[in-house]
């Protein structure tokens, strides 16, 4: 192993297991980091970020010597291993009760990524009420800073941590104080990239009205951003709000056509919309089918009364039937012209109708029972 002390002591010893790529990792610089640390002779790690499966940032700097020692060897993607001697470590008195007294450790650490933290020290370190008005150049690295570390979130398909990110880079660029025309074009220019990326987070977690938002933001910026106009179309999707939805990924077609990911949308739009026509279509057949029926039909008792039901009988219904009627009361619910959704009762069964009310009420809508027989209907209510 390698000595990579200044003094060539030992207190701190290398060995490289996987390579990493890119520069060293920067002076003052806050990781991520994977690491399972060992006591000398003991097979279990006393700490283990992997057991965790998560990550740890640290701040190199506030942790004990050897770690800032190492890592400042490390690149990106390297794995290696450390021997620390207790004076790099938790010194003579150790950290009990994991970490006896003079205890030697060795750590398996691999460098995820590093951030550079130059102006964020400066930027975090002032008051909330006096960060506007520092230089826009420690402001604007503050951003970058957090913009970074949501990329990584990102792409570590941690889209909540990544999303918060975003929205941390927007705050601080929202809230400074611009002192010329190229201050502004530069925080423009980042904005409009954290307002998309942050609403293609809120996308992955199917949350559309903070995408309407956020790109609505970035239009305000540039009224052609095919990305802005797409995710809009995406959300309105997902609200169920299919007009919007088409107007928005044409728009988005228009500007560049060969975007395959609109053509996607567009499609998954037809899908969705040919699914809901079908599934009226059958209802409505169901319901001119049932017309004649006699009044004592059993469809005709208050479903209310749908606790007597077979506990298994809903798992029976026909799955297919399931999902359509599930597709219609989610585009109801995300519908904000609806306020009401009738549901005709003639030709469904006690089970159909009691899955619908289950449904209804999983998905926190109201719902309300009126006439008997033939008249009998329920109404999903939003309130």
């Amino acid at each position: 192993m390698e000595d990579i002390t200044e003094e060539k002591n030992g207190g701190v010893l290398k060995k490289v297991l996987t390579p990493g790529h890119g520069p060293l990792c920067p002076e003052e610089a806050s990781v991520l980091v994977h690491f399972n640390g060992y006591l000398e002779y003991k097979d279990e790690p006393f700490d283990s970020s992997r057991l965790r499966n998560k990550p740890d940032r640290i701040k190199l700097g506030d942790c004990i010597l050897g770690w800032t020692i190492g890592i400042k060897t490390m690149k990106k993607g390297e794995l290696s291993r450390f021997i620390i001697r207790s004076d790099y470590g938790w010194g003579p008195q150790g950290c009990p009760p994991r970490i006896p007294e003079d205890s030697t450790v060795m750590f398996e650490i691999e460098l995820i990524e590093a951030f550079a933290r130059a102006g964020v020290d400066d930027y975090e370190s002032t008051p909330m009420s006096e960060r506007k008005f520092l230089p826009f150049e420690k402001i604007y690295m503050a951003a970058h800073s957090a913009k970074d570390e949501a990329k990584t979130h990102y792409h570590n398909g941690h889209y909540r941590q990544a999303s918060r990110k975003y929205e941390k880079a927007i705050r601080i660029l929202e809230e400074c104080c611009l002192r010329n025309d190229d201050e502004e074009r530069k925080q423009q220019e980042m904005l409009k990239t954290l307002y998309l990326n942050c609403a293609t987070c809120k996308d992955k977690l199917s949350s559309p009205k903070p995408v309407i938002t956020l790109c609505n933001k970035a239009l305000e910026i540039d009224k052609d951003s095919v990305k802005a106009y797409y995710l809009l179309g995406v959300a309105y999707l997902r609200l169920g709000d299919f007009t919007a939805s088409r107007k928005k990924l044409m728009v988005a077609r228009k500007l560049k056509p060969q975007f395959k990911c609109v053509s996607k949308a567009l499609a998954e739009l037809e899908s969705v919309e040919k699914q809901l026509r079908n599934e009226e279509a059958a209802m409505y057949k169901r319901m001119i089918s049932g017309a004649g029926k006699n009044e004592e039909n059993e469809t005709g008792r208050s479903v209310t009364q749908r606790t007597n039901l077979p506990p298994d009988s809903v798992d029976q219904l026909d799955p297919e039937y399931k999902a359509n009627i599930k597709t219609r009361i989610q585009a109801f619910k995300h519908n904000q012209d609806l306020d009401s959704l009738d549901i005709g009762s003639l030709g469904m069964t006690p089970v159909e109708i009691a899955y619908i009310i289950d449904l209804a009420e999983e998905l926190g809508i109201e719902w309300k029972e009126y006439g008997t027989g033939e008249s009998y209907q329920v109404k999903l209510v939003k309130s």
